[in-house]
């Protein structure tokens, strides 16, 4: 599962020939050889810093490090590797250092990595290492859902369905869980189940309601299935 997901990982970002050639070795369980592609590329580009940076991050074929990933994305971050920054912000998400976070993201954000701008909307929507600010959560918002990362669409229908930031507004709301569901985001088929449970913005339909729910449980989100079970016993 790691090989897979670090494979997807280079699918996003890789660029050069040797990093193919990497990639290739790690399909194949060669570690080692892949680490030395790295290795001989992080001493003459950023790029091969990065990759083994990933490597360090999850433990692919060596002993996860933290600290050597952090020292390695800063290394590509500060030579302008927006992917670095972007995992380097994550990093210190996940360790709640919310200002160092929120310095990285809006780097990265600003060069186009539509994630970044992503988690930089929720820690404006939550006031983390910022001051809670839903006007410009929305914004960062919209920049993640008109590109491909349909979160935002989700986090943008929440401040339209509850008024936050903005005017509320029920059917923009569903528009927005609408177009994150039909692309396979399970939070959205989850927050369109609920408008249809409650009939906001759209006519009451327990069975459509329903039919969302098991959609988000399909997907993953356990509430979905929670709620697909509680009208299925009420004879939707």
């Amino acid at each position: 599962m790691k090989n897979l997901f670090i494979l997807l990982l280079f699918i996003i970002y890789a660029n050069s020939s040797n990093i193919d050639e990497a990639k290739k070795a790690l399909n194949a369980n060669n570690y080692s050889k892949a680490l030395k592609i790295f290795k001989k590329e992080c001493e003459k580009n950023i790029e091969g810093c990065f990759y083994l940076g990933l490597l360090y991050e999850h433990g692919i074929g060596i002993e996860k490090n933290i600290n050597k990933a952090i020292n390695l994305f800063d290394r590509a971050c500060g030579e302008g590797d927006l992917n670095a920054c972007f995992e380097l912000g994550y990093i210190y998400y996940k360790n709640k250092n919310y200002d160092k976070a929120v310095n990285l993201y809006k780097k990265s954000c600003g060069g186009g990595k539509e994630k970044a701008c992503f988690n930089l909307g929720i820690l404006y929507f939550y006031g983390e290492g910022v001051k809670q600010n839903y006007e410009k959560a929305k914004k960062l918002f919209e920049i993640s859902c008109n590109k491909t990362e349909v979160k935002g669409c989700v986090s943008l229908g929440i401040l339209y369905e509850n008024g936050l930031g903005v005017e509320q507004n029920y059917k923009r709301a569903k528009q927005l869980f609408e177009k994150a569901c039909n692309r396979n985001e399970a939070s959205g088929c989850f927050n369109l189940g609920e408008l249809y449970l409650t009939g906001k913005g759209v006519r009451q339909n327990k069975y459509k309601a329903k039919e969302l729910f098991g959609l988000a449980c399909d997907g993953g989100k356990e509430v979905g299935c929670e709620m697909y079970l509680e009208l299925n016993e009420q004879g939707f």
